[in-house]
């Protein structure tokens, strides 16, 4: 498996506070099946400063910690970049660190509300030729009371990632029903764990559960085309925006009601 939101690096955001904790972190990833991980930490969020180059050198030092204590897991770089009326200064200074070498971008809106760039940053992303992707969504207030604003920014080129505890119930139940309705809708495209500690009390992994999970509510095809899609970020591919197991499963995605409206 591949976990494409994790805050893994040692002492810089809310994370692991240290590498012991990072590498317990990893040999937690390693027993779930998780062979790669995209290390995520916030960046232009609540003083939380973590541009582009540190978490470069971060990631390489903790690969090779982990080489040196046999795990069997690679880091990645990446980030959350906090969206607020910094984020394009932050874009063009080159402070932002896509997903590894990849075209995606993950961003993230305050839980709260949705900020008045929001639009024009999901489309200056996209016709820039990046993919913005859109980080727990189902965390966020604003798309739990109206997720057609999710999909309104699905149609201008982001992509979502839903978090294995929100779709686990871990995070209540409101949040467990929004999470799958967004999948049912094809709002989500990316499965990940937005872990910060290696134990369940402290928001752990639980990604093979959670696929486990959308195995049983969504089929097959559904976990299928949430594992290709996180290998599709990691390989730099495009992601298909209507999700292939709502065609399979016979539903209508947000992609289909939108072209038949047309």
């Amino acid at each position: 498996m591949i976990d494409l939101h994790c805050h893994i690096l040692p002492g810089i955001d809310d994370g692991a506070p240290d590498l012991e904790e990072s590498l317990s972190m990893a040999e937690a990833a390693r027993a779930e099946g998780i062979r790669v991980i995209a290390a995520t930490p916030h960046h232009n969020k609540a003083g939380w400063d973590n541009p582009a180059e540190r978490i470069r050198e971060l990631a390489d030092r903790l690969n090779g910690s982990m080489a040196e204590r046999g795990l069997d897991v690679r880091i990645v770089p990446g980030q959350e970049m906090h969206v607020n009326g910094r984020f394009f200064d932050e874009w063009q200074a080159g402070r932002v660190q896509p997903i590894g070498e990849s075209r995606y971008v993950m961003i993230e809106f305050p839980f709260a509300d949705l900020p008045r760039n929001a639009a024009e940053v999901v489309h200056e992303l996209a016709v820039s030729g990046q993919v913005p992707i859109i980080a727990h969504p189902e965390r966020n207030r604003a798309f739990l009371e109206n997720p057609d604003l999710l999909e309104e920014l699905v149609r201008t080129g982001a992509i979502g990632q839903l978090t294995s505890h929100s779709l686990l119930g871990t995070l209540g139940r409101h949040v467990q029903r929004r999470s799958e309705e967004m999948v049912s809708r094809g709002l989500v495209h990316i499965l990940a764990s937005d872990a910060h500690r290696s134990g369940a009390g402290g928001r752990g992994f639980l990604l093979k559960q959670a696929y486990e999970a959308v195995t049983r509510k969504f089929g097959d095809a559904c976990a299928a085309t949430f594992m290709a899609n996180a290998e599709a970020v990691i390989a730099d591919r495009s992601i298909d925006p209507e999700p292939k197991w709502t065609r399979i499963a016979g539903k209508k995605s947000w992609f289909g009601r939108w072209i038949g409206r047309k």
